[in-house]
């Protein structure tokens, strides 16, 4: 297969050949010289030989389900051709190929040019290069657990309520607040109008004092000179 075209697809979910054992869905980590490198989610990291691949398969409209959150830390062995991810794995606890009768697991101790040594428990298998079709070594990426994923659904759902209670609070204050001014406006139309009302009262008292006083007057001057024509009369 091309390499530069699938450099293009690096990052996307894919699915390696349609069906059969090595068929696995994982998301395409690297291409390289003669295999490329996915990971997925039951296996980890799994390395193909492109010249075993039949098939690539890319989702474009729903794209494959894939559930893995990869952590920023996340490393895994790269190299520019398979034989040298090999030489990585020295020592370690491998799986050669995904399923029929030359799949195999054991530790990896010798690789060269021709086959790879592998032993498990009593047995030393040698396998020849050419047969190998994929391997992996164990790098994987936990699952998030449900009761860590309800916990986090939990939160958000918390965070959500809230923030909501914290609006709502914020909005019966600001209705609290509207409807003091509201009363105290209408408190300081009362005021007013009473002491409108009281100035009014004063006024009125004022002008009718001064009434009561012109007519009090008028009275003694009238008194006065009918007492004047009295004393003149005699």
């Amino acid at each position: 297969m091309n390499k530069e075209w699938l450099t293009n697809l690096v990052g996307k979910v894919l699915k390696i050949d349609r069906g059969g054992p090595e068929s696995r869905t994982g998301l395409l980590l690297g291409i390289y010289d003669d295999h490329l490198s996915i990971l997925t989610e039951q296996e980890g990291v799994i390395y193909y030989k492109t010249d075993h691949i039949k098939s690539i398969t890319e989702n474009v409209k729903n794209g494959f389900q894939f559930q893995l959150e990869i952590p920023e830390d996340f490393t895994f062995k790269a190299a520019d051709n398979f034989i040298d991810i090999l030489d990585d794995l020295r020592n370690q606890w491998v799986n050669i190929n995904r399923g029929g009768p030359e799949k195999l697991e054991g530790v990896l101790h010798d690789v060269n040019d021709e086959y790879v040594t592998l032993t498990l428990n009593e047995e030393v298998i040698r396998l020849a290069m050419f047969h190998i079709r994929s391997i992996s070594y164990g790098a994987r990426v936990e699952k998030p657990k449900e009761d860590e994923k309800s916990e986090k659904n939990k939160d958000n759902k918390d965070d959500g309520k809230s923030e909501n209670n914290k609006d709502d609070g914020k909005s019966e204050k600001n209705k609290d607040n509207k409807d003091d001014g509201k009363e105290n406006n209408k408190d300081d139309g009362k005021s007013e109008k009473n002491k409108d009302n009281k100035d009014d009262g004063k006024a009125k008292k004022n002008k009718d004092n001064k009434r009561q006083w012109k007519r009090k007057k008028k009275i003694k001057i009238i008194k006065q000179k009918k007492k004047k024509n009295s004393i003149s009369h005699k």
